[in-house]
């Protein structure tokens, strides 16, 4: 939850096995975590893992103290506080369809940032809090490129009582010029495949810890 007073960081420490963690919760490093969540090319287990080093701030080594349970233990929580265990809501309309993308519109949100608030993205890299880029993103002016490009993909095409043909004509063009050329299917439909393949893994991370402990 997003809220006005205190500290955002002091929530961006988690306690785990009698331990307190520091994520890195600036927005180019959580948006790094979910470009990696979401490429379907990569290995799962590797997904997890990396994961968990970039919130952590650790390197692949600091992993080999933990049995893979305690991973998969680690990762669930790390996703919680996220929000993103059932899926990601940053990037959806309330009907679930996907209607941006973190990598296809970087140009567009980079340019809107600068447009709207005079803010560098790339310079904001490490310091700009995950919580607020999605804050500042979500409620940029509807002038700005990435909203304009949002709008014309859940805009939908008006009869021709409704509109001319001509305004049809460019609307569908906005709308071929624009779609999403990575994610075909909803984001709630990709996410609940993302997170079956991660559970999987968990069940063999347990199973592995069990076998372990024989």
């Amino acid at each position: 939850m997003f809220k006005l007073y205190g500290s955002i960081e002091n929530d961006d420490v988690i306690e785990f096995e009698g331990q307190s963690y520091d994520m890195d919760m600036s927005f180019d490093n959580v948006l790094h975590v979910i470009d990696i969540l979401s490429d379907t090319e990569e290995d799962d287990l590797f997904k997890i893992q990396i994961t968990i080093c970039l919130l952590l701030d650790w390197d692949m080594d600091d992993l080999e103290h933990y049995p893979f349970d305690i991973q998969w233990q680690l990762f669930e929580q790390l996703m919680d506080h996220l929000g993103m265990n059932g899926g990601d809501a940053d990037d959806e309309e309330s009907t679930g369809q996907q209607v941006m993308d973190y990598t296809q519109d970087a140009e567009a949100i980079y340019a809107s940032f600068f447009y709207a608030y005079k803010l560098d993205l790339f310079e904001e890299q490490g310091r700009l809090h995950y919580k607020k880029f999605v804050a500042l993103l979500q409620h940029l002016h509807k002038d700005t490129a990435f909203k304009k490009i949002v709008g014309y993909r859940t805009m939908k095409i008006p009869t021709e009582k409704e509109a001319s043909k001509d305004y049809i004509k460019h609307l569908r063009k906005m709308k071929r010029l624009y779609k999403l050329k990575s994610k075909d299917t909803d984001t709630a439909s990709e996410a609940e495949a993302r997170d079956e393949r991660l559970s999987a893994i968990g069940a063999r991370f347990k199973s592995k810890g069990r076998g372990e402990d024989t």
